[in-house]
């Protein structure tokens, strides 16, 4: 699985640093994004949200 900064959907127009520096501990973790195949399963525990279906 490749975790990607940004949703896949957005153009990129300008290649630039998307990391997100945390200011604090509880900065430290923050949405990403990847595509997995259908039937893929992610591991337990992990929260998750489907944005889209592609097919």
């Amino acid at each position: 699985m490749v975790l990607h900064d940004y949703p896949l959907d957005y153009e990129i127009l300008k290649e630039g640093e998307y990391y997100i520096h945390p200011e604090h501990e509880g900065d430290l973790f923050h949405p990403v994004y990847t595509v997995i195949p259908i039937g893929e399963s992610l591991p337990g525990g992990l929260h998750y949200e489907i944005i889209e279906k592609l097919y």
